[in-house]
């Protein structure tokens, strides 16, 4: 289970195995967080050592996404998208990593959190892929997780069948509310093929597993069983119907839940189950949430309880099932969800095992508390806020799958702006809608067939859109992608030229693109400080340009990728003499000829 101050976690089953670089990413969340998004490129890079993006250096963070973001699929529900907290131009190049899907039950949710990440050897070019399930989106939600991490091992007698995963993988393209690329489609198609072949190893103490994704085909279901001796089912959700079927398939039955989902469930549908929370100190709001924001299934969780797990005692084995799934009619009947079922003997995986701890773990009996069901009044204004919470996300995902496009035009270093969408989608929502590219403050307008900005800096173009509604006194922001029209490679080009901007700028970013993956080495090259605990100090350091000369002798040796890059971001930036002056030119040609050289004569 991950805390509220373990995301860190995440990071850490994201790095690659020693040896390995990342080849190929994919990943799915019902709501996404885009800054977030950017901790997996600078983790990939081994760029970040805390979890915190603001700890990055941004020359770093930019070389990251410049280098990972081809290689990265984010499949998120449509109108899932948070709008962030403050807008980073770096996320332009992360616009065509995200791709908003629906599942296709009307009146249900993509809400799955896996990912699956294929490694490639730096040795002789094999594969090996890692899949994580997981209870977790891509948020920075300070709620309590769950994180099941599967690697591959060729020497495992206890086998995963990998097929449950490409068959979901390869049936994610056909979700999209707008057709994907056709390279990023095929990516993902070939993501799921070498998957079929992984040795996934069941992690010990378990003796089996099965993998369940839900939603794409009909008759798919989670393998609960009709009868247990006991019962553990930890769930943020459930509804009357649901509640009835766990409490009562076990005579000894304990629930975990958030105490408003017990309240406004009632003590009747948990029969004779025990029932309890997290305890105070550990169901707190995060640094950006308020202990009186509200959770739901369709709104998120942004603190306490969001972990979903069932267990199953009978006899002396355990079956334990955990994922994206709710114990919610929803979830179990329609959402499109993924979870996995792990068998083993009880003495070791069972429900005491879980509840009590042992060998150094900490039980879950610690942090919960009895609760004791207190019957809800009836809440006009919280039903009122989640049927209009509902019926907002309804439409922010029918204004993502009507394919809204923004157009642009530059004049000198500022553009023109304008969002079309079709002319049914104003009118669609019964309240107030407004509109703005997300890099804009305070520039809402209402939504329209065609909503102008002028005098947009080039650098705060991006196909991100805001989304705010208002009805009834309540109001909620979201975002939509939109599709992107005008001179996207002149507008990443300024982009660019806004982050390096001396000669200083290029030279730290052309030791990025050389260091591969020893971060420490280009601190030290970089002249990046750090504090005591790792974070990255105040300033930007210093560098002379001759500390280029080392890499890019080890470049000639054998990196050719690593000159590619420097290639494409010379090319990209198209930077005037002042920032690549003859001398720098002049190594960098002699460098590609000394590699040709080397390679005999390769190019």
């Amino acid at each position: 289970m991950l805390s509220p101050d373990t995301r860190v976690l995440l990071t850490d089953a994201l790095l690659p195995p020693v040896g390995y670089a990342i080849d190929s990413v994919v990943t799915t969340t019902y709501s996404l967080d885009l800054t977030a998004l950017l901790l997996a490129p600078l983790t990939f890079s081994a760029r970040t050592r805390t979890g915190d993006i603001d700890d990055a250096d941004p020359i770093a963070l930019l070389e990251s996404i410049r280098r990972h973001v081809g290689s990265i699929t984010v499949f998120t529900q449509a109108g899932g998208l948070k709008l962030p907290s403050a807008y980073r131009s770096v996320l332009s190049f992360a616009e065509n990593a995200v791709v908003e899907v629906r599942a296709p039950q009307p009146g249900r949710l993509f809400h799955p959190k896996i990912w699956l990440l294929r490694f490639v050897s730096d040795e002789d070019g094999g594969y090996l892929h890692r899949f994580l399930c997981s209870s977790r989106n891509l948020t920075f939600d300070a709620s309590w997780d769950t994180l099941l991490v599967l690697d591959e091992d060729p020497d495992s007698a206890d086998v995963v069948d990998p097929a449950p995963i490409a068959e979901f993988v390869s049936a994610l393209p056909d979700l999209a509310t707008t057709p994907m690329s056709v390279d990023r489609a095929a990516a993902v198609v070939d993501l799921a093929r070498t998957v079929r072949g992984a040795h996934f190893a069941c992690p010990s103490p378990f003796t089996s597993m099965t993998l369940h994704p839900l939603g794409l085909s009909e008759g798919a279901a989670l393998p609960i069983p009709a009868v247990a001796d006991r019962a553990l089912v930890i769930s943020p959700f459930f509804d009357p119907s649901t509640s009835r079927r766990f409490a009562s398939l076990a005579p000894q039955t304990r629930i975990v839940s958030r105490a408003e989902t017990f309240d406004r469930t009632g003590s009747a549908a948990f029969g004779y189950a025990e029932t309890f929370t997290l305890q105070s100190v550990a169901d707190r709001p995060g640094e950006e949430e308020t202990a009186d924001e509200p959770a739901s299934e369709v709104g998120g969780v942004p603190s306490g309880l969001h972990a979903k797990a069932f267990v199953f005692d009978t006899g002396d084995s355990t079956l334990l099932i955990t994922g994206s799934a709710n114990a919610t009619s929803a979830a179990l009947g329609g959402n499109i969800e993924f979870s996995a079922a792990l068998s083993g003997p009880s003495a070791r995986c069972g429900i005491d095992a879980v509840w009590d701890g042992g060998r150094g773990t900490t039980g879950l009996s610690r942090i919960v508390e009895p609760y004791t069901i207190t019957p809800a009044e009836p809440d006009a204004a919280a039903d009122a806020l989640a049927r209009v919470e509902k019926e907002m996300a309804d439409f922010r995902a029918l204004l993502a799958a009507a394919g809204p496009q923004l157009h642009f035009t530059f004049d000198g270093e500022t553009a023109q702006c304008t969002l079309l969408v079709p002319e049914g989608m104003v009118g669609a929502f019964d309240g107030e809608v407004t509109v703005s590219p997300i890099s804009l403050q305070g520039e809402y307008r209402p939504l329209a067939p065609e909503v102008t900005w002028s005098g947009v800096a080039a650098t705060n173009v991006t196909a991100f859109v805001g989304v705010r509604t208002v009805r009834d006194g309540i109001e909620l922001f979201g975002v939509v992608k939109a599709e992107l029209h005008g001179d996207v490679a002149g507008r990443d080009r300024l982009i660019l030229r806004g982050h390096i901007t001396s000669a200083q700028d290029l030279t730290r970013c052309l030791l990025f693109l050389l260091g591969g993956e020893l971060p420490g080495d280009l601190d030290a090259l970089a002249g990046t400080d750090r504090g005591p605990n790792g974070e990255r100090a105040p300033g930007r350091g210093t560098v002379d340009d001759t500390v280029l000369f080392e890499p890019l002798v080890r470049a000639v040796i054998g990196d050719r990728a690593a000159l590619d890059r420097i290639d494409a971001l010379i090319r990209d930036l198209d930077a005037p003499a002042d920032l690549i002056d003859a001398e720098l030119r002049d190594l960098l040609d002699a460098v590609r000829v000394a590699h040709a050289a080397v390679a005999g004569g390769e190019k």
